[in-house]
């Protein structure tokens, strides 16, 4: 597992003086992120005729009709017991004929595989209703972030103490919650069955986002602090940030001057916040530079 960087960066508008404010930051859904093709559900069925086969043919069929019998009411198991031997063996043939791959065939295609649309889309209604993200990054020196999540340079740049509890929450080894996790780039390609879907699917991005240095941390939504409705209808859910979670604020290039006083003002009363750098990006020789005030 990848080191987590000391600092990580979340670019906002200049709206978003709000974190500071109340000390409240978005988790926020997998549909409502700017990706449309995130967590994009490419299998092409449930489960393949091979891998239903595979399960089905471990099974005992001797095992499984004593197993039935043995639910059938005393009547009806003490009639079965005067039954010849044939009659078990030809039982145990029905079964073998159920479990065939022909038959499998046959069950998957008309009992399985058309309900593939209806499972990608209750798989992913239940990630968007269950687990919100917040996206950092690890780099506060890319112009196109600046463009896209700064408003063109006129917001600023939250850094977090990544070494704060809060980013330092983990359960266990196997948690994919509450802790900070670096996200894996890589092209997308057909999937075949669900089983072929990545467990990691929430920190997968396609490579063409790799200039972004993505960090993620997921958290239950149902942990929130607030929720909110906006006048478009969405669901916004907000979790307490503590302040000395907040190591640094950076300011675009674009930043304007009432801006830069409402933020400072912000952090100022964010008792005691000593440690909060204040820093501007400018333009260097050949690119970003960021300097501290």
């Amino acid at each position: 597992m990848e080191t987590v960087p000391r600092t990580l960066y979340k670019y906002v508008t200049p709206e978003r003086v709000d974190i500071l404010k109340n000390l409240k930051i978005r988790f926020t859904q997998p549909f409502a992120l700017n990706d449309p093709f995130e967590f994009n559900l490419s299998f092409q069925e449930i489960i393949s005729e091979k891998e239903l086969f595979d399960k089905v043919s471990t099974l005992d069929p001797d095992l499984m009709i004593r197993q039935t019998l043995e639910k059938l009411s005393e009547p009806e198991q003490a009639a079965l017991k005067n039954m010849p031997p044939e009659f078990h063996e030809f039982l145990i043939a029905k079964v073998q004929q159920l479990t065939s791959l022909e038959n499998i065939k046959k069950i998957n295609n008309e009992y399985i595989r058309p309900h593939t649309d209806r499972i990608k889309s209750e798989i992913s209604l239940g990630l968007n209703k269950h687990i919100g993200i917040l996206s950092l990054s690890s780099n506060c020196s890319i112009p196109p972030m600046w463009a896209n999540y700064a408003d063109n340079s006129k917001g600023f740049i939250i850094g977090f103490d990544t070494t704060n509890q809060f980013f330092n929450r983990r359960r266990s080894e196997s948690d994919e919650l509450y802790h900070l996790r670096k996200v894996v780039y890589e092209d997308t390609q057909p999937l075949g069955s669900v089983s072929e879907v990545k467990k990691d699917i929430l920190i997968q991005k396609n490579k063409s986002w790799e200039y972004e240095n993505e960090w993620r941390m997921l958290l239950p939504l149902s942990a929130a602090n607030a929720e909110i409705s906006t006048p478009a209808g969405d669901n916004v859910f907000l979790f307490d940030l503590p302040a000395n979670a907040i190591s640094q604020i950076i300011f675009g290039l674009n930043t304007e001057d009432s801006t830069i006083s409402e933020v400072t003002k912000a952090i100022s009363e964010i008792a005691p916040n000593p440690h909060v750098k204040l820093s501007r990006a400018t333009k260097g020789a050949i690119g970003l530079e960021i300097v501290e005030l």
